[in-house]
């Protein structure tokens, strides 16, 4: 069975660990079966300014949500056997091992699939392949900066482009 699970994070800083929202949406057999998104409240409780500007989370948002370490065992099965993507991957790869690092939380080996890197395969006449940009041509609703839109988005690309 093909499994993959598109992921999206937002962070409060410029630390790996600062995760504060997260976006999965589950592909099985080219089919989306399941898209979930939690706010998460980041170790320390430090916001830049510009990343509130971007993604709209306060520090008065997540005060009373789970630490990443928390929400792990309700979200650990979407690592389970399965292929990771998300647009940027770099990013939301970087911030999934950071934060499991600074928790300490065993990943298990994950290969990654980034759909920038996929629009800009299949779809070469965009001028950019920002998510929004790339869903506004293939008519993907989207929710900008919203983990959870943002995932299902990616999952999206990646059928339309397959």
């Amino acid at each position: 069975m093909t499994r993959i699970t598109a992921i999206d994070f937002e962070t409060a800083n410029y630390r790996s660990h600062s995760a504060i929202a997260i976006g999965l949406t589950l592909i099985e057999e080219r089919q989306i079966i399941e898209s979930v998104s939690y706010l998460i409240r980041p170790p320390e409780n430090w916001f830049v300014p510009k990343f509130i500007d971007i993604h709209g989370i306060h520090p008065e948002d997540v005060e009373d949500q789970p630490n990443f370490d928390e929400l792990w065992p309700k979200i650990q099965r979407f690592f389970q056997d399965t292929t990771m993507l998300a647009h940027n991957a770099s990013f939301d790869r970087s911030v999934l091992e950071g934060t499991a690092a600074y928790y300490e939380l065993a990943l298990p080996k994950l290969d990654w699939l980034c759909t920038v890197q996929i629009a800009r395969r299949q779809w070469p006449q965009l001028e950019r392949h920002k998510l929004n940009i790339v869903c506004d041509h293939l008519g993907i609703e989207l929710d900008h900066h919203d983990a959870g839109s943002d995932a299902l988005a990616a999952a999206k690309i990646y059928l339309m482009a397959a």
